[in-house]
């Protein structure tokens, strides 16, 4: 079977899908110093987490996402629900998220 990679929409898509896919670690520190652009920081950085962190989700709850940023704010949601299905329009965005959300099995990713 072949993986095929659907085309991204632009540039920044496709400088973020080339960070993710070279940062198997989810470290991307040195790329936000690196790449100063706002869409770099905001899909790749941490800080996307801390807005869901005040929300008291239950360990049994299962969460509807819709359009998943490429993954920005996922861990925080994941580490305290049962369930987080992502609804991702765009295949290459999908691809991603789902490729840096590997090492989490309760992140459903759809593109369908």
């Amino acid at each position: 079977m072949i993986n095929h990679i659907p085309h991204p929409l632009n540039d920044i898509d496709a400088d973020i899908g080339a960070y993710i896919s070279s940062n198997p670690d989810n470290d991307y520190s040195h790329v936000i110093r690196k790449d100063r652009r706002l869409e770099i920081t905001h899909y790749l950085s941490d800080i996307p987490n801390g807005l869901f962190s005040w929300y008291p989700f239950e360990n049994t709850a299962n969460v509807l996402v819709i359009g998943g940023q490429f993954g920005s704010f996922l861990r925080s949601i994941s580490r305290r629900c049962n369930k987080v299905v992502v609804v991702e329009r765009d295949g290459y965005r999908a691809h991603f998220i789902k490729k840096r959300m590997d090492n989490h099995k309760n992140i459903i990713v759809d593109n369908s």
